[in-house]
């Protein structure tokens, strides 16, 4: 049973279990993966041995998630060389790397995808770009937003991308062999990008999207509330200015 009435010892509890997620240590890695805590089943369940409201509890566990995103990027993005060779030449999924470094899957995804033979993937898609004109900071921004693009829309961009010009030939070999491929991501690139979006939790295309109905949705329950709130103000108006016109008389 959820109780709506959340005393001292709920929200205590509340904090407990959501630093319980996030904690890092020499042997532990938050799980942001839909496998984890995070999960929609997972977190209904834990609605319900907290006793109280999903939403509330997913609503506190997102701003966790963004403080501890915010918190650690700038690490992960650093050793962006280890992941790239856990990935391209050991053999890793991205979801086992942001598994192992308990990072974001999309967002891991995107920085793997913008650093793959120093963006050679997103040159060849988008045609080329002169670092020279630009310069590196202007470089980094372009990477940065020409991988969102591709995220958006990753089989448009990478069912039929050329692996063997990325991976190692070894890990090459044993992914086509195992039989993840399909007719709508014959990319392994693009099979990983794809898997590493729906395994993240809070972050990726699904999700932008769903914020922003969301807030289109509430905009239009206000703007239907104000407009409500103004007619009895302005009927109210009308009365007391009757009520003056009559006291005149």
């Amino acid at each position: 049973m959820v109780s709506s009435e959340l005393t001292m010892q709920t929200w205590q509890s509340i904090e407990a279990h959501g630093h319980s997620i996030f904690v890092t240590s020499r042997t532990t890695t938050p799980n942001l993966t839909s496998s984890g805590l995070l999960g929609v089943e997972k977190m209904r369940n834990s609605s319900i041995s907290l006793g109280v409201p999903f939403e509330l509890l997913n609503s506190y566990l997102r701003t966790l998630h963004t403080d501890y995103i915010k918190t650690v990027t700038y690490a992960k993005r650093n050793k962006i060389s280890a992941h790239l060779k856990r990935y391209l030449n050991d053999g890793l999924t991205i979801v086992d790397i942001a598994l192992e470094t308990g990072f974001s899957p999309y967002l891991m995804g995107k920085m793997i995808l913008e650093n793959i033979n120093s963006g050679a993937v997103l040159l060849n898609v988008f045609g080329g770009l002169l670092r020279e004109k630009i310069g590196a900071k202007g470089a980094a921004k372009w990477f940065q937003k020409k991988g969102g693009e591709v995220l958006k829309d990753v089989r448009k961009h990478l069912s039929n991308f050329d692996d063997s010009t990325i991976f190692n030939p070894a890990v090459l070999s044993k992914r086509q062999s195992s039989g993840i491929l399909n007719s709508s991501s014959s990319s392994i690139l693009c099979h990983d990008l794809l898997e590493a979006i729906e395994a993240d939790v809070y972050l990726g295309p699904s999700h932008d999207r769903a914020r922003r109905l969301l807030g289109v949705e509430f905009e239009l329950h206000l703007e239907d509330r104000l407009n409500n709130v103004l007619k009895v103000r302005m009927k109210r108006a009308s009365l007391e200015n009757e009520n003056e016109e009559r006291s005149d008389e």
